[in-house]
């Protein structure tokens, strides 16, 4: 395994996951290292009750597991 090279992070606003829920934020992760995390930083307006970040949500990065690539927070 090679560790990835640029990718995208998108933040949504929602109770369930579903790429067609509003878009608050898009970021690029420059790298992350094999087993590696990282924290996205951004502004959201007002307080959304549900959040979530899709890694990658292109699917534009090769991968053995693309079940990991959702955070939720609630």
């Amino acid at each position: 395994m090679a560790a990835a090279g640029a990718f995208t992070v998108t933040i949504y606003s929602g109770a369930t996951v579903n790429e067609m829920n509003p878009i608050l934020f898009t970021t690029t992760v420059p790298a992350l290292a094999v087993d590696g995390q990282v924290t996205v930083n951004g502004m959201i307006a007002g307080r959304p009750a549900n959040l979530y970040a899709v890694a990658d949500p292109e699917r534009l990065l090769p991968e053995l597991d693309e079940a990991n690539n959702v955070a939720v927070a609630r």
